[in-house]
């Protein structure tokens, strides 16, 4: 990058909680600005820049470690080629939808979507009251990355519109698990590659005065799964609704 300090920091590259995206379209290719936007970073720029490597305790990089990622890699694939018939469940058909939170709570729901062919993610969400009324909804195209990156982003995105609208009691829905568990089982020495947006994500939800975080299935959240999946074709950054979309009122 042609007139940057190479020793910057990365805090030097965001602002606000999130990335400078016109900062780094000066230096970069929209396609590098695109997979680096997806990237969460240290948001209270406080902390030196240091290289982590998700398969050791202490992110150091190893030739053994990276043979065990490729090792993991193969069992998973190698378990989800299994068929599926090897345990019969007898299949039970129930009606889902969204239900509103109790009386004086707000929910937001949240959801993250990827493109497979080129990885583009974007992410939405919906914060409603206990009548089920539309308080706000948000839109962020993200760049290129993974789905998971996209679901986090989305709570963040989602906790940082809730923190405008002066709510102070919050139930969250997401339908990924693994998100739920990442949230709700996060620790500060994590190594985790998303440590930095789940560790900004439990930081506000830290200044509820009551929160709940919950796992729903998809067509529970199918109002937030639209919106995330509108967001794939913005461009890049985020758009906010302050009244519902038409196209998307009967998506739950």
């Amino acid at each position: 990058m042609e007139g940057v300090d190479v020793d910057c920091p990365v805090s030097h590259f965001f602002k606000h909680g999130w990335w400078d995206v016109d900062k780094l379209r000066n230096f970069l290719a929209e396609d590098t600005v695109q997979k680096i936007t997806s990237l969460a970073a240290n948001f209270d720029g406080r902390l030196e820049d240091i290289r982590i490597w998700k398969y050791t305790d202490n992110g150091s990089f190893t030739v053994k470690s990276d043979n065990g990622s490729f090792i993991a890699s193969a069992v998973s694939e190698w378990l989800q080629a299994c068929p599926n018939s090897i345990s019969k469940r007898t299949q039970v058909q129930i009606m889902l939808a969204w239900e509103p939170p109790m009386n004086g709570v707000f929910k937001l729901n949240v959801d993250g979507s990827r493109k497979g062919g080129i990885g583009c993610i974007g992410a939405g969400g919906i914060i409603r009251d206990s009548f089920g009324d539309w308080m706000g909804g948000f839109a962020v195209n993200l760049g290129i990355g993974q789905t998971l990156d996209a679901e986090l982003w989305g709570l963040f995105f989602g906790l940082k519109l809730v923190a405008t609208k002066g709510v102070a009691r919050l139930s969250i829905e997401m339908d990924s698990m693994t998100d739920v568990q990442l949230i709700k089982q996060h620790v500060s020495s994590c190594l985790h590659p998303c440590t930095g947006v789940i560790a900004s994500c439990v930081a506000l939800i830290s200044k509820f005065e009551f929160v709940e975080l919950t796992h729903v299935y998809r067509e529970m959240n199918a109002a937030a799964n639209c919106l995330a999946n509108w967001s794939l074709n913005m461009d890049l950054g985020d758009c906010f609704f302050d009244e519902a979309p038409f196209w998307i009122l009967y998506s739950d």
